[in-house]
């Protein structure tokens, strides 16, 4: 008969401590999905930490980043060329010529563009003034 006071105080202690579990588990859930949280936020990292993190994301982009490709010219690159290359270039004193009807044609239209400009802008202001003096007519 000595068991039987000792297995119901053990099977009184299990069940006392589960309730304790019970009663603190979503406490611990709680911290642990904050704290999970933290661990995954960047933020946190870069706020507390500047001096680890951004030396460790240089050298990250540093070798993501693809190395510049270099282009080993093969026999035949004068051929590839352009004849302005190959040529030289012009000299700089030499001008494009224009003809004589493309220089006025430019002039006529700058002119044409000022006249339609200056039409649009007095049509515009006509159409305030007449819109401002029937609204104060109304009022």
């Amino acid at each position: 008969m000595s068991t039987a006071p000792t297995e119901s105080n053990h099977s009184h202690r299990i069940r006392s401590r589960m309730q304790e579990i019970r009663l603190t588990l979503p406490l611990n859930v709680h911290s642990a999905k904050k704290e999970a949280k933290t661990l995954t936020d960047w933020k946190f990292y870069v706020g507390n930490f500047p001096l680890f993190v951004l030396p460790a994301v240089s050298a990250i982009a540093y070798l993501l980043v693809p190395e510049k490709k270099r282009v080993l010219p093969s026999q035949n690159w004068v051929e590839r060329l352009p004849s302005i290359h190959v040529n030289g270039p012009k000299e700089k004193n030499e001008q494009v010529q224009t003809s004589y009807l493309a220089g006025v044609g430019s002039v006529f239209a700058g002119i044409a563009l000022k006249a339609i400009s200056t039409y649009a802008t007095q049509k515009l202001t006509s159409s305030f003034n007449e819109h401002r003096s029937s609204t104060r007519a109304r009022t």
